[in-house]
């Protein structure tokens, strides 16, 4: 059963584009392969890597978040909503989680976003929209899309050098 269930998620988690291009486009249809994504996620990512998740409410992003944190050595996370940045120092490869939900017209430097970048740490961004003023090297802009019956797309376009290897990292454990 759990093999079924692996090669299933194997399959949705199909790839529209290639990273060669500098995109990726992945079909989520469960829960599972939310997880999924993240693991395969958390394998690729490296240290000053800067991740924006976009998408509305309930579109999985603290989840994918929850799983790439799980997968980097740290087992309870939260949302930060109210804290605005959590961090997670013994992980792996330490990791500041930022959602901007509640915030409006942010500037990056007034939360240190940039700080953690140059410590080495991997920095998520929950609502980088809100972000009025942000310059990241190496980032991934992901947008989760949902599509309505369960089924979302999950789009990664990557800038940077090191972000378009870890993306092109990415795409090869997910052939």
């Amino acid at each position: 059963m759990r093999c079924l269930l692996f090669l299933r998620n194997l399959l949705i988690m199909r790839r529209v584009q290639t990273a060669s291009e500098g995109k990726l486009l992945f079909t989520l249809e469960s829960l599972n392969d939310t997880k999924l994504l993240g693991k395969r996620i958390s394998e690729c990512v490296v240290p000053g890597l800067t991740l924006l998740l976009e998408g509305q409410l309930g579109a999985g992003k603290t989840t994918l978040v929850r799983e790439i944190c799980r997968e980097l050595g740290w087992k309870r996370t939260c949302s930060p909503s109210f804290s605005l940045v959590n961090e997670y120092a013994r992980a792996r490869i330490p990791v500041a989680h930022a959602d901007l939900y509640r915030v409006e017209n942010a500037d990056a430097r007034d939360f240190g976003l940039d700080d953690y970048l140059d410590d080495g740490w991997l920095l998520i961004v929950e609502w980088p929209e809100r972000l009025e003023r942000a310059d990241f090297s190496e980032v991934w802009h992901c947008l989760f899309k949902n599509h309505g019956n369960g089924t979302r797309t999950f789009s990664v376009r990557a800038a940077g050098v090191s972000a378009r290897n870890a993306l092109a990292r990415l795409e090869k454990i997910s052939e």
